[in-house]
């Protein structure tokens, strides 16, 4: 029998299975420690666990966990599990006082290292290269291993730092991270060609790319539920994107003032305290509910298939997890034009796309749902079959496996 290849992937995400194998300091229970994130990773790795030439060693942080590292096998998958750099009460005070930032991540990088050099893999593959306390790590991988990149996003694009709530001094540091990884990949996975130019252009002139889509967040599930609200805007930060539903949906209520907005997932205290503001004064007390974060993915799904249908704007992503769970639960999607969204609609109208700040026009298309139940029914009937046909679990990684057997055969 052949060999498998030993393949590592640097990655953030949290499930039920992961939460209930670590060990965790019952006294620094933090908000968001104890919740499902990054689910395409999840749905990635139960895919991998049927492969039986891909030995699978998944590395990741984790808040909360006692020590600095943590190990455990899991359906012949092996995880290496470390604690952050700023999971602590003194980092945080040093960096208030000090104003030290996170550039070295030297423990995180020597015990990544060390885990790579054990292992001595075939490939790395990183997904996601804009969050640096663990993408950083890529800077590591020897040199002779060859080291694959997953885009969850692109930072280095000229309008980001106005699209999403972040810092200025945030961006530029979590930017520079994410070009000096760039800098460092043997293959870049995208599929968006804006971000390919901008690679090619700003970043990395000899960059090898790979169309490597990310797994879905969710198999599809028509399973009727009973429907409280009209319209859902979820994510895991309601504050990326959430005033533009908001906005959209307050001109659909001046036509239909019996119209509901269910905002879900996480936020600051302090944004909810802008957002009941906001609710407050555009007069929607009685039409906008939010609920806060769930816990498991499932929570999340149960949450949005009790509304009629999707409001997602976005903010320069590629096709959004949030987009493609909607669509898998049979909710009709409102969404705007992004680098990448248009190719929903690219063999059928999947959904409704407004231009990115056209709140008038995403209240245009949440009234034609409103009013014209058939054009729900056709859109999500369409939308489903796309995703059946470009963004099953199965296919994407089976094509991820056909890149680690030979990269070189997928450059495009």
């Amino acid at each position: 029998m052949k060999t498998p290849l030993k393949v590592v992937w640097i990655c953030r995400f949290s499930n039920e299975m992961v939460r209930g194998r670590l060990r965790f300091r019952s006294l620094l229970r933090k908000r968001g420690v104890f919740k499902d994130y990054s689910v395409w990773v999840t749905n990635g790795i139960r895919e991998i666990e049927n492969c039986d030439d891909i030995s699978l060693t998944v590395i990741f942080p984790h808040y909360g966990i006692r020590g600095n590292k943590q190990s455990f096998s899991s359906a012949g998958v092996d995880y290496i599990c470390y604690r952050p750099e700023d999971d602590s009460f003194f980092y945080r005070i040093r960096r208030r006082l000090f104003k030290v930032r996170e550039q070295d991540f030297l423990r995180i990088r020597a015990l990544v290292a060390e885990a790579i050099r054990t292992i001595a893999p075939d490939y790395v593959h990183l997904i996601g290269a804009e969050n640096p306390p663990y993408s950083i790590c890529a800077l590591d991988v020897p040199g002779n291993i060859p080291l694959i990149v997953s885009l969850q996003t692109l930072m280095n694009i000229p309008d980001f730092v106005e699209k999403y709530p972040i810092s200025k001094a945030e961006y530029e540091y979590r930017a520079s991270v994410e070009r000096r990884v760039l800098c460092r990949a043997d293959y870049i996975a995208t599929l968006i060609k804006y971000y390919r130019g901008i690679i090619l252009k700003e970043i990395r002139p000899d960059a090898k790319f790979l169309g490597l889509l990310l797994p879905v967040g969710v198999e599809i599930d028509l399973t009727p539920s009973e429907k409280k609200f009209d319209f859902v805007f979820f994510a895991a930060d309601v504050k990326k994107g959430g005033d533009d539903a908001l906005t959209a949906f307050a001109l659909l209520a001046k036509r239909h003032p019996e119209a509901t907005l269910n905002i879900s997932g996480g936020y600051t205290k302090a944004y909810k305290k802008d957002l009941d503001e906001k609710i407050e004064r555009l007069g929607l007390a009685e039409n906008v509910f939010v609920t806060g974060p769930k816990s498991t993915h499932a929570e999340v799904l149960a949450q949005i298939k009790l509304s009629r249908f999707a409001v997602l704007p976005q903010k320069g992503d590629m096709i959004s997890g949030t987009i493609r769970e909607a669509i898998s639960c049979g909710l009709p999607v409102v969404t705007t034009i992004t680098p990448q969204t248009p190719e929903l609609n690219a063999d059928r109208d999947s959904v409704l796309l407004s231009p990115d700040g056209d709140s008038q026009m995403m209240a245009e298309n949440m009234n034609r749902l409103y009013e014209d139940p058939s054009l729900g029914s056709s859109l999500s009937a369409a939308a489903l079959l796309t995703v059946q046909e470009r963004y099953s679990n199965a296919a994407i990684i089976r094509r991820w496996r056909q890149v680690y057997l030979s990269p070189e055969d997928y450059i495009e």
